[in-house]
């Protein structure tokens, strides 16, 4: 999904027709436009990370070499980390614990860290390719549910961030098979 794209469809949603006229027609913005944009591009990101960090992990894996037993987080990853999932040496799941400016595991030489983590910040002509079931529609749900809530207007804000939501919940929950017992004829 292209940012841009996702930032026209959620001004179509919005009904702001300055916003899609000027996406289109690829001129510079006026100040009002250029204005609802950067708006718009901040409820992106603020989506973008609430899909990590709520709906659908984003789940990194690094070999880090722990020389006294600390690793720091700056050498597991430049993204901020949600959560450390686990650390293996030579296959096998190791102990730690957390600090603020690392973890500390109780082994030496090199370990596998399986780590969480938020996206970086997208820009206007980037791309988000994280997430394979989320479609620009439903992105654009959670943008303009966002945009809403910087702009003031709460109670619509409330009401679009509750189709976004729902449609997440139907994206991510768990699918199974339903197996009914036959029936027996007596």
């Amino acid at each position: 999904m292209i940012v841009k794209e996702i930032i026209k469809r959620s001004a179509e949603l919005l009904g702001l027709k300055e916003v899609v006229d000027a996406i289109d027609s690829n001129e510079d913005y006026s100040v009002g436009v250029k204005e609802d944009i950067d708006n718009l591009l901040i409820a992106v990101n603020m989506v973008n990370n609430n899909i990590a960090g709520s709906y659908i992990e984003l789940i990194g894996l690094v070999n880090v070499e722990s020389f006294s037993g600390f690793i720091p987080y700056v050498k597991i990853s430049n993204n901020s980390i949600i959560e450390i999932k686990k650390i293996l040496k030579d296959g096998i799941e190791q102990e730690f614990r957390l600090f603020p400016e690392g973890v500390k595991v109780d082994t030496l030489g090199m370990c596998e860290v399986e780590y969480s983590y938020f996206p970086e910040r997208v820009e206007f002509d980037s791309e988000i390719n994280h997430y394979l079931k989320i479609n620009e529609l439903v992105f654009a749900l959670g943008v303009v549910g966002e945009y809403l809530y910087i702009k003031g207007a709460i109670d619509d804000a409330y009401m679009w961030d509750k189709r976004f939501k729902s449609s997440m919940f139907n994206l991510v929950r768990p699918k199974r098979n339903l197996v009914i017992p036959a029936r027996r004829w007596e």
